[in-house]
């Protein structure tokens, strides 16, 4: 059996990180969302796949080769124009040509998070019934998914994608999928409209859900990156710091931390985990870094710095005496001393995020910054909650921003 993996979209709600890269290459935990899914994928004994490429294709290319480093084969489909899940999947037709109708295989969307092995679970249940499956949760927002509508005995009905009012169900597509090869024919019938190739699915094969009951998240908007990030961590259990790491004296560390190689951390510094310090980075004095909080590789911290909840990308640097929290900090960034990003209103409330033309409330009361790749901050600088700042920006010294911060 080979795995279908969808990593070709865009990714716009996820502005600015996807700006630079596809949404599925977002590093979690020192490692891109799509390779999680993959190691997750190759515990259920599935080491052949096709991932679809799109939006930045190249770099998961560039990453990843044919796979042969995690164990497993990859080949490539592109879709050059993206014209949706349907089309997506039919690029990759080609690598199914020589295999039955009935034959199965196990179709992925690439940005999902979860906290245990939702493929088993599918698996499981196929092995059971031997009917196509789909993966399903509640969530309490069902617009932005595939509502499914169920049956006496588990199966599924009909399917609405994005639907509104009444037409919203209790549960949502959560993306994995176990289908047979015809699947490919009915999306040919359907000319491509995944809804009505999910209907002549029902029809004519049945669709079971497999419900899933514990965490995941659907890297949407740049704020489930934290989501996701919390996700994996919570996972952990101890902490692991890797032999050629550095810990000078009176360096105070609780809970699950994992300090890869080369790391140097200066005296008085204090982890409260869990936490992740990327290879080869550097943390000066007097640092405090709290829970969930991930450092990507090559990053440099410097005095006295505060750091909760926060995803800090590969190389980059985070002035002396600043404070990022709840936020998400690209590759090759520079923060500038004395930088602080507000993470909640004076006044209370949920924070609002503008993503484009459209105002997003994200339903969270604390949210800090999100600023793009290879951009440069000044020193002494307030981001107020909810700023985007667009990849390649560099801001002088000593402004007080507002929310949207284009090139």
């Amino acid at each position: 059996m080979k795995a279908l993996i969808l990593a070709a979209g865009e990714g716009q709600a996820s502005y600015p990180l996807t700006d630079t890269r596809p949404k599925t290459m977002i590093p979690i935990c020192g490692k891109p969302i799509l390779e999680h899914t993959i190691e997750l994928i190759k515990e259920i004994a599935i080491n052949e796949f096709v991932v679809v490429r799109g939006h930045q294709g190249d770099k998961i290319k560039d990453y990843f080769n044919y796979g042969h480093s995690l164990g497993v084969n990859i080949q490539y489909a592109n879709q050059k124009e993206l014209n949706g899940i349907g089309d997506a999947i039919l690029k990759a037709r080609k690598y199914w040509a020589n295999e039955e109708s009935g034959e199965y295989f196990l179709l992925v969307y690439g940005d999902t998070i979860v906290n245990s092995n939702i493929y088993n679970n599918v698996m499981s249940l196929f092995h059971t019934i031997h009917k196509p499956i789909a993966a399903s949760c509640l969530t309490a927002e069902t617009h932005m998914y595939g509502n499914i509508f169920m049956g006496p005995k588990g199966n599924i009905t009909r399917i609405e994608e994005k639907p509104h009012g009444a037409a919203s169900g209790n549960y949502v597509l959560m993306g994995v999928f176990l289908l047979p090869v015809r699947f490919f024919d009915y999306l040919e019938e359907a000319n491509a409209d995944i809804e009505k190739a999910w209907k002549l699915l029902i029809e004519k094969d049945n669709l079971y859900t497999s419900i899933w009951e514990q965490s995941w998240v659907d890297v949407g908007y740049p704020w489930h990156i934290l989501n996701a990030n919390k996700i994996l961590m919570k996972t952990w259990n101890k902490a692991s710091i890797a032999s050629s790491a550095v810990l000078e004296e009176n360096v105070i560390f609780s809970g699950p931390i994992y300090i890869d190689e080369n790391v140097i951390i200066k005296s008085g510094t204090v982890l409260r985990g869990p936490c992740y310090i990327g290879p080869d980075s550097f943390i000066g004095n007097n640092v405090l870094i709290r829970e969930f909080t991930t450092l990507g590789k090559n990053s440099v911290v410097g005095y006295g710095v505060e750091l909760k909840n926060t995803v800090i990308l590969d190389n980059s640097k985070i002035g002396r005496l600043s404070f990022v929290g709840d936020s998400v900090i690209g590759e090759n960034v520079e923060i500038g001393p004395g930088t602080m990003t507000v993470n909640k209103y004076q006044q209370g409330g949920t924070i609002k995020v503008k993503i484009g033309n459209n105002e997003i409330d994200t339903l969270l009361t604390k949210i800090g910054s999100f600023i793009g790749d290879n951009s440069l901050i000044g020193a002494t600088h307030t981001l107020l909650p909810g700023t985007i700042i667009a990849p390649n920006t560099i801001i002088p010294n000593n402004n007080t921003l507002g929310k949207y911060i284009k090139e």
